[in-house]
């Protein structure tokens, strides 16, 4: 009897999104070598920076105010 376990792939298996390879970053003078599963054109040191929303929501606008 085989000792690995047999069966099917996940029922929702989907590849990696890859992109090509051997791209280098576009800022001038970085030489560095982009993954390929990077989707960016910049490496992570000249990506621009983003930053999520840490708590809440934001208030929807033109709601009525309660009655008091």
């Amino acid at each position: 009897m085989s000792d690995y376990i047999k069966g099917n792939k996940y029922p929702n298996y989907k590849p990696s999104n890859s992109y090509s390879s051997g791209r280098i970053c576009l800022q001038e003078n970085c030489d560095t070598v982009i993954s390929k599963y990077n989707k960016y054109r910049y490496c992570n040191a000249h990506k621009s920076k983003t930053y999520p929303r840490i708590k809440g929501r934001q208030k929807p606008e033109g709601l009525q105010e309660p009655k008091a």
